[in-house]
């Protein structure tokens, strides 16, 4: 009875888990500056641009636009 009980916290822990790891991912790609032309992107921010679609299940103030390319 313990054991499922443990288990039971565990499966609730990752759920909760996730769901904060998820939600910060959405809203965090909606915090760049998006620009309306490619040339308006790379005059701004001094770097290569691409274009920023979202076409299924978009995050909360999704813009479709021209951002910075960012290399890790």
């Amino acid at each position: 009875m313990k054991k499922k009980i443990i288990i039971l916290v565990v499966i609730a822990i990752l759920l909760v888990v996730g769901y904060f790891v998820l939600n910060r991912i959405y809203n965090n790609s909606s915090s760049t500056q998006v620009f309306s032309t490619q040339e308006e992107c790379q005059k701004n921010t001094g770097s290569m641009c691409g274009l920023q679609l979202c076409d299924y299940k978009c995050p909360r103030n999704f813009k479709t636009g021209w951002v910075k390319i960012q290399y890790e």
